[in-house]
């Protein structure tokens, strides 16, 4: 087992890759769902019996995504802890606004 080191978005839960951007460390997602429902129950103008559901209340909710699988070997390594601060100081990566980094050491 060889130890490497590797650039962790913290902000993002994202490892910097190999093809310049970022795979989520585990599939977390975000997706604007409704948190509450109502049942009506009442009556067509046909005369027959009618059931509505509506969905209020929506909110960011964080959904696990169980489908999507990472590959390790996707993410870009370093042989020393001094290329990989040299990496990200360089300016190759983009910062984004509020995001924070750390240099983690990884064996594979």
């Amino acid at each position: 087992m060889k130890g490497y080191y590797a650039i962790y978005n913290h902000k993002k839960n994202a490892w910097w890759t190999v093809g310049t951007y970022w795979m989520n460390d585990t599939p977390i997602e975000t997706h604007y769902l409704p948190t509450r429902y109502e049942l009506t129950r009442g009556w067509s103008t046909d005369g027959d019996s009618r059931v509505d559901l509506r969905s209020d209340d929506f909110k960011d909710v964080v959904c696990w995504n169980k489908g999507v699988e990472k590959n390790p070997y996707n993410i870009f390594l370093f042989e020393t802890l001094k290329e990989a601060e040299d990496y990200l100081l360089s300016g190759a990566i983009y910062k984004e606004h509020n995001d924070y980094f750390t240099i983690r050491k990884i064996y594979m």
